[in-house]
This record gives C-alpha cells, structure tokens and sequence, in this order.
C-alpha cells in the first residue's frame, strides 16, 4: 500500500455499501479552506477516490457529508487494528490553518417539524368576489392551489393551455370527455398588483387562510362544487423547538429503519412578527424597496424577512474577519439559536441577500454573512467592604448586579456595541457595602478559527462583530 498521507481515517465494523452513507461533522469555529478534501475507500491494495456531496462547505461548519460506495468494502487491518476504512484529507496536504471536528455521527438526515395534510376541497357560488377560504393547520409551510376550470374553459383553450403550462395544467378524461381541467395558481404578495385575468392567490400562513382575486385585481375561481382543491403542508414556529432526543418515535415503519431520535436540539423555528417589531420594520419597505443599497438595507431587509434574527448590523469596508476591506460588505447576525441553526440561517440569509443587492458583490466575493462572535464574559473583582459582616450578602448582590447587567443591558444593545468596560466599575461601585474598588479585571473566551481564545476586555471596540453572554464572576472582598 501506498505511503500513509495526514488524513483522519475512519474505521467500520462492517462494510458501508449500497446506501449512501451519511456522516455529520460537527464543526467547533469556522475555518476557511481554500483547497479541496479529498474522500478515498481502501480496497484492499490501495485507497481510491470516493464520489461525495459535501455540504459543509469545505468543512467550514457542521452539517453532513454523502458519501456513495457501491462496491463492498474488504476487511483491512491498519494502524493495528482491521475494519473497513475510509479516510479524508486536503488536497494541499495540511497546509494553513485547519478545522477542529468535535464530533462525527453516522446515519444523520436533515429535519423539518412538518406534516403533510390531506387535500381539502371547497365549493365556489356564481362570480364569488374575493373569496377567502380558511385551512384546517396552522401556521401553513408551502401551499399548491388547484382550481378546477374545466366548466369555465372551452376545450381548445384547456388543450392549449395544458400544452403551454404542462407542470401547471392536469387535465383528467372520462370517454373521451373532458371531466376536470385542474390548474395550478400561483401565490402572489398583494393582490393589488395582480392583472384581471391572473391566476393568483394570497396566503396568509399564520391565520391560515388564502383569498382570491375580484376580476379587478386577480381571477374569479371557476363557480361549482369541489372546484378549489389546497394541498399543503403544516409545521414550524416556536413549538417545533425541542431539545435533543424529544422526538424518539415514528409515525410509520420505514424499511431498514428501526428507530430515531434528534441527536442535535431542533432550532430556528419562529411565530407571527410581534405588533412592535412590524411597526418597527414595516414602514422601511417603503424606503429601502426590496432593494439593498445602503447599510441600513441591508438591516433592514434582513429584520423584514427573518423572524429569527435579533439583531443584524452591516459592516461597510471590512471582511468577514472584521478587517478592514474597501469594497466589502458584511452582514453580521446572532438569531434565537447558536451553532449549527446559525450557520444556516446565515447561508439562507446570503442567498436571499444576493438576490437584492449589486451583483459585484456577489460575484466578486464581497458580499459575506457571518454570525457574530460570541464573548463569554467573566470578571475577577476585588473590594473593600464597609462592614466585612456582610460580606456574604455584598458577593453575592455584586455579582447578581454583573449578571443582570450583562444578560439584560449588554445583549439589548446593537453588535460591536455591547460591552461597556467603565458600566462595570459603575455598577460594583453603586453596590450597597461597596467602599472602594481595588480591582475590575473582565476577560472575554470566544473562538477564532476553530481555536479558544482568551483576552482581557480593555478596549470596548477590539471586537466589533461581539456579542456577549456572562460567565463566570469572582468577588474577593476585604
């Protein structure tokens, strides 16, 4: 066999054929590779090149590796011990800085908190103006609307159309006539827009209902019975957030599928907009048009369509490193969930983001969505007391009072603008019992690249895409 290569190699106790096989990574930092890695199968006399999609973008966060091996494995022992092996390494053989890999579980597929409803069907009275019809489920996840025009359409035109639109058009025959033409509408923002004869709904996912058009502003579905036919699919939102192994069961046997369970908490999902948060980003549509040109666009596009996000700042002139970049544009985040739900939204959030910005960004690579850095923040006090009988009772307010101000003022504020070293001395020092401060020394743990970090906190604006959590706070008192 060929000399050894820097690779991690995994070992099976049994051949991994036939499926693909799935393999979730999960990635401590984000690490940028600029090479390619490089998926090989022992078989037997040499290791060769394995077909794999990869969608951890290079190993730059978590998420699952499909690997596809057809051809069983042989048993092979290396480094001591036999199995059937695989391995991965880099293409430029290690060099730069390299991903930290906390964990990789076997037999992972993506999930969605989402049930699939049973077709309902609705009547349609003579010229039935905007009528509005209401689903069963809520909050409504996609949505496909079929009316059935046979009995508006002469045959000619359904002909045509099924021809011309043959995804969206279903014609259904009986004897040679033409029992039902079903054809498929599309889901439209505001009917406002719509021309007469558009074939076009509006759907509210929240309250579940979905409403057609007058003939003014969008079609009038056909008039009769079972002539609107809504398939669609229910789920998501704040319920579908559960920690890991809640969902254990399931619903119908599946082959070769003996159980499940969720190994990772099931995140990111979110309800309706707050009446506050609507008031506060709705009238920027106004402003910014569903186009990102300036920084505040950016902003507030992003608080528009994600109802995950909490905060969002965009960063005009530096890189997705927070160097300074002339030409770069960063969009930094922190939603409801950390880790591998962050990653995602930022990727959904750049796609959505390409779409309405300049598109030199994008194809220049300036454009970048990035999570924000999380700071732990812990602090190691020292204080003369007053009267040193309440001692107890002054450590345990001064480090309530750091708590609250960390966990309640700081992670109101904007990212980069969080931490305020001189509210710490201010709030030890309002402390009842407190006579003089002898020390306030804050340090701050976050991840770089993969690798812990720990720094002393002197500078509010060392960290500019920073958002902090509280840590662990020790008071010494005398």
């Amino acid at each position: 066999m060929e000399s050894t290569p820097r690779a991690m190699y995994l070992r099976f106790d049994h051949s991994p054929h036939a499926m693909p096989l799935s393999l979730l990574f999960e990635v401590v930092g984000r690490v940028p590779l600029t090479d390619k890695l490089v998926w090989e199968c022992c078989t037997g006399e040499r290791f060769e090149a394995v077909a794999a999609v990869d969608l951890t973008g290079n190993l730059h966060h978590t998420g699952q590796v499909m690997l596809y091996l057809p051809e069983r494995l042989p048993r092979v022992s290396l480094f001591g011990a036999e199995g059937c092996w695989l391995r991965v390494s880099r293409s430029s053989g290690f060099q730069g800085p390299e991903p930290c890999i906390a964990a990789v579980r076997l037999n992972t597929v993506t999930a969605r908190q989402l049930q699939r409803e049973q077709a309902l069907y609705f009547n349609t009275a003579p010229y039935d103006a905007g009528k509005t019809i209401t689903l069963l489920r809520t909050p409504v996840a996609t949505c496909e609307v079929w009316v059935d025009e046979a009995g508006a359409l002469p045959l000619a035109d359904a002909q045509r159309l099924a021809e011309q639109q043959p995804e969206d058009v279903r014609l259904e025959w009986a004897d040679s006539v033409l029992t039902h033409c079903w054809v498929r509408w599309r889901q439209v923002d505001d009917l406002a827009l719509a021309a007469p004869d558009a074939r076009a709904f509006v759907l509210d996912p929240y309250a579940g209902t979905v409403s057609f058009g007058d003939g003014r502003r969008g079609r009038v579905p056909a008039p009769g019975d079972r002539t609107v036919c809504v398939r669609y699919v229910s789920g998501g939102g704040a319920r579908g957030n559960v920690p890991a192994g809640r969902v254990n069961a399931l619903v119908g046997a599946l082959p070769r599928i003996s159980g499940v369970v969720n190994i990772t908490p099931m995140g990111g999902g979110t309800d309706r907009f707050p009446q506050e948060r609507i008031e506060a980003v709705g009238n920027k549509r106004l402003r910014h048009r569903g186009r990102a040109a300036g920084a505040s666009d950016f902003e507030e596009l992003v608080l528009e369509a994600f109802p995950q996000v909490l905060h969002v700042k965009c960063f005009s002139g530096r890189d997705e490193k927070g160097a300074r970049a002339p030409g770069h544009v960063t969009v930094v985040v922190t939603g409801v969930d950390d880790g591998p739900a962050a990653d995602r939204l930022c990727d959904r959030i750049y796609a959505f983001l390409a779409e309405r910005c300049s598109c030199c960004l994008t194809a220049e690579g300036r454009l970048h969505v990035c999570p924000a850095t999380v700071i732990t923040v812990s602090t190691r006090i020292a204080v003369e007391l007053e009267e040193i009988d309440c001692a107890a009772e002054i450590q345990r307010e001064i480090i309530r009072r750091i708590e609250t101000l960390i966990g309640d003022t700081w992670r109101q504020r904007r990212i980069g603008s969080q931490i305020r070293t001189d509210e710490l001395w201010r709030v030890v020092r309002d402390t009842p019992g407190v006579h003089t401060i002898d020390r306030i020394l804050a340090e701050g743990a976050f991840d770089e690249d993969g690798r812990a970090r720990l720094v002393p906190l002197e500078h509010d604006a060392d960290f500019p895409y920073a958002v902090v959590r509280s840590g662990v706070h020790y008071v010494r008192v005398r």
